[in-house]
């Protein structure tokens, strides 16, 4: 109950909505949504799958069961993919709490040509990847390769133009994400060692 009560304010405030308006959008009075979020009163079914679609949840998540937001399948025991989901959401909460236009647009731009990169790979092997790409995946690969170095220096600089950093205090991150900041640290210093490890075992040519 616990667990419920603290996720379902977390999601509230991180999206910085007023229990007024949610409880409004969800056809509840604030008195009972005020009650649900301080753990005095439990919410049947009915609410649990209002709520979840509401925030865009799995009801896994809100319950306490899984620190996905993203829903389980059959990835549920992949911690490393649930902390890479959780510390992407980080990330981009974070950067969009900026409201600076370039940097927004920089990196959903960059986002977007990442995911395009992994869909190429993927795809390559597929006798219909024409109805995804019009280039040939080789080409394709490269056109990809130099968009994406453009796009980073795009938002380089589009970071250091802005009026303000992006909040990465740890006892702030800790108290705003008190159920994924751990995911954000595991990505981090996991990638890093990752990265460290292939720059080391690469024979230069």
């Amino acid at each position: 109950m616990y667990e419920f009560s603290e996720r379902l304010r977390s999601l509230r405030k991180d999206l910085k909505l007023s229990q007024k308006l949610v409880a409004m959008d969800l056809g509840v009075s604030q008195a009972l949504l005020s009650h649900y979020e301080r753990g005095i009163r439990e919410c049947g079914l009915e609410f649990l799958v209002k709520i979840a679609n509401y925030y865009g949840v799995s009801t896994d998540y809100i319950l306490g069961r899984s620190n996905s937001k993203f829903g389980t399948l059959f990835l549920d025991e992949d911690e490393d993919f649930i902390d890479v989901m959780n510390a992407m959401q980080i990330v981009i909460d974070r950067v969009v709490d900026l409201r600076d236009e370039n940097v927004v647009g920089s990196v959903k731009e960059l986002f977007q040509i990442e995911v395009s990169k992994l869909i190429n790979m993927i795809s390559g092997f597929s006798n219909d990847r024409e109805r995804l790409f019009c280039q040939d995946s080789a080409v394709t690969s490269a056109i990809l390769s130099s968009a994406e170095a453009l796009a980073k220096a795009k938002l380089l600089m589009a970071l250091r133009e802005c009026e303000e950093s992006p909040d990465f205090d740890e006892n702030m991150l800790v108290d705003k994400y008190p159920n994924t900041f751990e995911a954000l640290a595991n990505v981090a210093r996991r990638g890093e060692r990752m990265s460290l490890r292939l720059v080391e075992n690469t024979e230069l040519i």
